[in-house]
C-alpha cells in the first residue's frame, strides 16, 4: 500500500485523504515467502518452512539423521543430479529437497595402553571389526586381551560386538614378576628386592654392604662400574631383572714377619686381592736355633705356612716365626784328674740341676771351676740357668 510517511506508519486513504498541496506518497513492499520441503529419504523428519524470496536456508538443515548413514547433502531431484548449495543458493520458487545418503563407516582405534602401536580400522554400519593377527607387546607385561573400557572389566567380543559409531578398544595388561639384584662383587650378601612391574618401591634407599679390606664406592648399573653413580632406587620396579653392581677401592694391605729373636724379615705392602709376584718367605736366622718354619699365631697352632698367599690378604696379616734349639753341651775339662761326663741340652734348655760337679785329687788342692783355660775373673759357684750356644767348656783350677 501508500503511505504519508516514510517510514511507512500512517497509510494514505484514498476515499478520505485529500490533496491541498504537491503530495509525495511512499509504497511500503512485503517480501514475498517461498515453501521449502524436505524429503529425507528415511533420515529423522524436517518439517517444512517458508523463506523469503531470494535468501539462503539455515544452517541448521544438515540435522537430518539416519542410523548407520552418512548424510552427503540435499539435491534438487531424485536422482541426486543437482547438488543444492547451503552457502551460496538463494530460493526464488517453492523446493522440494532430497537428502542423499551413504553407508555409514566408523573409526576402530586400538589404544593399546601403553604398549605397541596397533593400526586403526574402518567398518561399515553394523559391521565386525577384525581382531588384530598378533596382541600389542609391553616390556614387562602380559597382554589379557581388548576391552570395551579402559579398566580392563569389559572384554571386547570381536565375534559378537558390532561397531555403531566411532569406537575405541582398549588392550588389557598384567604385570609380569620383576627382581632388583644387587651384585655384591665379593661384599656382604643383600637379599633382592621382588615386585612386579611398575610397583611402587616403598624404599628406595640404596642398600649398604661391606667387604673386609675394601673401601665401598658405591651402585652402578653397568658390570663394568662406570658411568653415574646410582644412589637411589626408582620409584617403581623396573621391568625384568634390574642388576646392580657394587664397586670396591682395596684398602691398604700388609703381611708382617715376626722373627721371634731371627734375623729381620722385610715386611710386605700391597693392596688387598693384589698379587704377590714372590711367594717365597724371606731368609731369617738365629745364632744356635734351627727355623723349623712360620705360623699364622703366636702359639704355632696348626701347619707350617710353606709359601705366602697368592694375593695380599685384607688388613693385615702376621706370621711367626717357630725356632727350634739346637744341641748344646757342657764340657768339663778337671785338669787331669778324672774324667767328667759331658752335659748335653738344647740351646737355652733350663738346667734343672746347676750344682757344678765335685773333683778331689791326692796332690792339690781345688780352687773351682772356671770358663776360661786361663782361670781370668772369679771361679763359677754354679752351672748357668739354661745351656748355651754350642758347647760351653769349664776348666777346674788346682793349686
Amino acid at each position: 500500500g501508500w503511505y504519508k510517511d516514510s517510514g511507512c506508519l500512517k497509510e494514505w486513504d484514498f476515499g478520505a485523504d485529500r490533496i491541498y498541496r504537491d503530495t509525495e506518497l511512499y509504497a511500503k513492499w512485503i517480501p514475498v515467502t517461498f515453501k521449502v520441503s524436505f524429503n529425507t529419504r528415511g533420515g529423522s523428519a524436517i518439517d517444512p518452512i517458508a523463506v523469503f524470496y531470494g535468501s539462503k536456508l539455515p544452517d541448521n538443515m544438515n540435522g537430518t539423521v539416519l542410523t548407520g548413514f552418512n548424510f552427503d547433502g540435499w539435491y534438487l531431484d531424485y536422482a541426486y543430479t543437482i547438488p543444492w548449495d547451503l552457502d551460496k543458493d538463494a530460493i526464488n520458487e517453492p523446493i522440494l529437497l532430497y537428502a542423499k545418503w551413504s553407508e555409514g563407516e566408523y573409526t576402530v582405534n586400538f589404544d593399546s595402553m601403553g604398549g605397541s602401536a596397533i593400526p586403526s580400522q574402518n567398518i561399515h554400519y553394523n559391521q565386525l571389526a577384525t581382531e588384530p593377527a598378533a596382541p600389542p607387546s609391553r616390556d614387562g607385561y602380559e597382554f589379557t586381551g581388548w576391552y570395551r573400557d579402559m579398566e580392563g572389566s569389559l572384554p571386547w567380543t570381536f565375534s559378537i560386538n558390532v561397531i555403531n559409531s566411532p569406537t575405541t578398544v582398549y588392550a588389557g595388561w598384567k604385570a609380569k614378576p620383576a627382581m632388583i639384584v644387587f651384585q655384591t662383587n665379593g661384599g656382604s650378601m643383600i637379599s633382592n628386592r621382588v615386585g612386579k612391574t611398575d610397583e611402587i618401591l616403598s624404599d628406595q634407599n640404596m642398600p649398604a654392604t661391606t667387604k673386609k679390606g675394601y673401601f665401598f664406592k658405591g651402585w652402578f648399573e653397568h658390570p663394568g662400574l662406570f658411568g653415574s653413580l646410582v644412589t637411589s632406587l626408582p620409584g617403581t620396579y623396573p621391568s625384568g631383572e634390574t642388576i646392580y653392581y657394587a664397586k670396591w677401592e682395596a684398602n691398604d694391605a700388609q703381611i708382617v714377619f715376626e722373627e721371634n729373636g731371627g734375623s729381620e724379615v722385610v715386611d710386605r705392602t700391597g693392596k688387598a686381592d693384589a698379587a704377590i709376584s714372590n711367594r717365597n718367605f724371606g731368609e731369617t736366622s738365629r745364632e744356635g736355633y734351627t727355623l723349623e718354619g712360620w705360623y699364622t699365631s703366636d702359639d704355632f697352632s696348626g701347619s707350617v705356612i710353606t709359601q705366602l698367599p697368592e694375593v695380599f690378604p685384607a688388613e693385615t696379616t702376621t706370621y711367626y716365626a717357630k725356632w727350634n734349639g739346637n744341641r748344646a753341651y757342657i764340657q768339663f775339662n778337671s785338669g787331669g784328674n778324672g774324667y767328667i761326663p759331658r752335659y748335653s741340652g738344647y740351646t737355652d734348655e733350663v738346667i734343672v740341676n746347676r750344682t757344678l760337679p765335685v773333683v778331689v785329687s791326692e796332690t792339690q788342692s781345688f780352687v773351682g771351676w772356671y770358663d776360661n783355660e786361663m782361670f781370668s775373673g772369679e771361679p763359677l759357684t754354679q752351672l748357668p740357668a739354661t745351656f748355651p750356644i754350642g758347647t760351653l767348656k769349664l776348666y777346674a783350677k788346682w793349686v
